[in-house]
Parts: structure tokens; sequence; C-alpha cells
């Protein structure tokens, strides 16, 4: 949060110092011991990481200030019961993107909550704000799809609100947020109803489009196993569909490398139909 001091405090009276290392062996001690009986349960634990991400806090190293070390806790106890809250905006205050990670994790099966905010970062670290979700780094509808393709059927929060005037006109305001433009309960409905707006957004894209991006990629494979697509020309197709359905703006020019592959193919049966096949895709694309 833009404004709060956290650089350089000193140490808690009584606090012992510890290496990076240190820490990391007492956090495997934990995992060993807490993980299995968490997976007995059936309960998905999700570790936050650190917010502020200083490398450095009161003395002592953080081991949950950066994307290798997110990716070190989830290689160190190999399970779904040991993940992480994926945050759409601490990603980018350590300067990644947070669409790009949440895929990574995704496919480790390591989702366990999600923290869904977004932030403007002017120096990863050290400088960014808090802001309302359309404002700032993370593309939050791209989150939100990706969530929705991985099938993701957990919580989300959409927290720290920012101030709005009807808050401040009714008195809502308050609680740990209040001194860094945080907002009331007239923020929350906003972000909340921001989220849902996202979710249904994503809902219909990928319900709308993934079956024939589907479709599309199964006739790639069937001409491919008829020995009437080369490998080279499959990979850039399929390359080419993933492409187009990452994101609606990116649709229509991956649909177009679909299409140059797909004229290219030397057999006529399978150059018609693919062809066909990318003008019909073509046509699928939202105006």
């Amino acid at each position: 949060m833009d404004g709060v001091p956290v650089k350089d405090l000193p140490p808690r009276p009584g606090t012992p110092l510890l290496t990076y290392e240190q820490i990391w062996d007492n956090y495997k001690y934990f995992l060993d011991r807490v993980v299995p009986v968490a997976e007995a349960a059936g309960v998905r634990l999700a570790v936050h990481p650190n917010d502020p991400p200083a490398v450095i806090s009161r003395g002592n190293p953080q081991v949950l200030a950066s994307v290798a070390d997110w990716k070190r806790l989830i290689d160190t106890y190999d399970s779904p019961a040991n993940g992480l809250t994926v945050h759409a905006g601490v990603t980018p205050e350590v300067g990644h993107d947070a669409v790009e990670f949440l895929r990574y994790v995704g496919a480790k099966d390591r989702v366990n909550h999600i923290h869904y905010r977004n932030v403007t970062v002017d120096k990863p670290r050290e400088r960014y704000a808090e802001v309302f979700p359309d404002n700032g780094e993370t593309d939050m509808f791209a989150f939100m799809r990706e969530l929705v393709r991985q099938g993701y059927d957990r919580g989300v929060l959409a927290e720290h609100p920012r101030a709005l005037d009807f808050d401040r006109e009714n008195g809502s305001i308050g609680g740990q947020y209040a001194g860094v433009g945080g907002g009331g309960h007239g923020g929350e409905l906003y972000d909340t109803g921001y989220a849902r707006a996202m979710l249904q957004a994503a809902l219909i894209m990928e319900r709308g489009r993934r079956p024939v991006l589907d479709d599309a990629e199964a006739l790639v494979n069937r001409f491919y196993a008829a020995g009437a697509v080369k490998l080279a020309d499959r990979a850039r197709m399929r390359a080419s569909l993933e492409a187009a359905d990452r994101l609606a703006e990116q649709s229509e020019a991956a649909i177009d490398r679909f299409a140059d592959v797909a004229e290219g193919v030397d057999d006529a049966e399978a150059r018609a139909s693919l062809t066909s096949m990318a003008a019909y895709l073509k046509a699928q694309l939202p105006t």
C-alpha cells in the first residue's frame, strides 16, 4: 500500500534473527507435519504471499516475497493440500504477470484460494498503490477467465475496497485500510459486483468459444493422423488456437495465423476443410 513505511524497520525486541535458509528449514518442518493431516482431512491449505513483499522485514529475510519463493513452497511438499492464495494484486507488486503465474500454479493444481484486487506499480516491491480493480496492472478479466478455464471452484475474495464518496458521506469508512484510501461497505459491494461481472463474462466466453476451438483442434489432429498435415503445421495451428482462446483481443490475429497455415497445406481435402474451419472460427468472434 502506497505511503505505508515498511522498509528498514528495526527488529522487534526479543525476536531472533535467522537466515533465509533457517526460516525455510522451519517452514519445511511445519509442512512435513501439517500437510499430511490436511490431506487426511480433505483440507487444502492456502498460504498468503508476503504483502508488502519486502525481502527483509524487521531484520529477518522473508521466505514468501518473490515468485521464486512461491514456486519453492509448492515444490517443498508435493501435494494439492500445500497450495497458495494466488493474488492478482501482490503478483504485480513483485514485478510479475498475475495471469501467467495463475496459469503456472493451476497446472500444478495448487490454486487453493484467490485474492482479487489490482494495483499500479511504479517500482516493484517498493512503490505501488492499490486501485480500483479496473485501473491496475492485472488484466482482471483474463485472470478470471483463467480461473474458469481451470475449473476453479473455491473461494474468491474481492478484497481491499477503495474509498467511495458514498462511504465517506455515510461515515462507513473504517478498519485497517481507512488511512490508505480504503473503503467501506459501498466499496466492498463495488468490488464484489465487479468480480461477479467478470465471472459472468468469463463463463460466457468459455462456454461459447471453447467448444468451437476444440472442434478446430480435433480437425487438425484428424488430418495429422491421416498424414495430410505435417507435424510443424499441426504445431503452428494448435499454437494459434491456444492463443485465440487466451484473450478476446488476440483472437482475430491468431485465427488469421491459423488460416495462413491451413492455406499452405498440400493435401487438397485437408486444405479445404481447414480453411473453411478458419472462416467459421472468424465468424464466431465477438463483434
